[in-house]
């Protein structure tokens, strides 16, 4: 796969990079007659085996191009909000709705509490992490329930978007446990934490703490917006395909 930078990629079903098979192309300038492609913008942290053919995938169905672009999460999100293109993977929050439109959830993202195994916690409901601190992903957000609960409960300790970079804040001592995302069950989070060099030292709690639909989001009234109906029903025909990759381990 060629080395993914900050720059522009194409990715989809129509058009010169349709046969993509594990590569992405640069824009080609001398395609005639293809539709243009479709602005998108990702974090650049995204776990890229699992999104981009899920991307793929979606573009495919909806007869369209991605115009990828990696982006820090927070600087997607302001492009999006301006009406510059189109962003995936968020989800919904009361800010966040007042600002955007939503297509329908592409998948569920799960967020799962992992400890070190040398200072387990019992995790059974909101109340068991009162006087805790959390590691969470800078810019992140988790739902009213958490937010609610951070303002009563516990505390939280920002770290980067990078998941082995919270891993070592949890190993080092400066939160109690680590908030991480994952499509998947805790088995399969905890298989993928065993890639990072500290990962053996820690464990997943078996109950999620939030459960949150994963969207693409465009601002409201704006031309990319009017795009989400037809991703609705290329991801409501893409279902079964889409969720062979989420029960992957990719």
């Amino acid at each position: 796969m060629m080395p993914l930078r900050r720059r522009d990629l194409l990715i989809g079903g129509v058009g010169p990079a349709a046969g993509f098979g594990g590569a992405l192309a640069k824009p080609d300038a001398s395609a005639v007659g293809a539709p243009a492609p479709v602005r998108l913008a990702i974090n650049e942290r995204t776990h890229k085996p699992f999104v981009l053919p899920l991307l793929r995938l979606i573009a495919e169905a909806a007869n369209l191009q991605w115009e990828l672009q990696l982006l820090p999460w927070p600087r997607a999100l302001l492009g999006a909000e301006l009406g510059h293109h189109l962003t995936f993977g968020l989800s919904r929050s009361p800010a966040r709705d007042k600002v955007f439109a939503y297509s329908q959830a592409a998948f569920v993202s799960r967020g799962w509490l992992v400890v070190p195994k040398a200072r387990p916690i019992a995790f059974e409901r909101l109340e068991d992490l009162r006087g805790l601190t959390l590691c969470v992903s800078r810019g992140a957000t988790y739902g009213a329930a958490f937010e609610e609960a951070r303002r009563r409960l516990f505390r939280v300790e920002h770290g980067g978007n990078d998941l082995g970079g919270r891993a070592r804040m949890l190993v080092a001592g400066r939160c109690d446990a680590m908030l991480a995302t994952h499509r998947g069950s805790a088995a399969a989070l905890e298989r993928r934490l065993r890639t990072l060099r500290d990962g053996a030292q820690l464990q997943v709690l078996p109950r999620p703490l939030v459960e949150e639909g994963i969207l693409f989001a465009a601002a409201k009234d704006s031309e990319p917006a009017a795009l989400l109906p037809r991703l609705d029903e290329a991801i409501q025909r893409s279902r079964g395909a889409i969720q062979a990759l989420v029960d992957s381990d990719l």
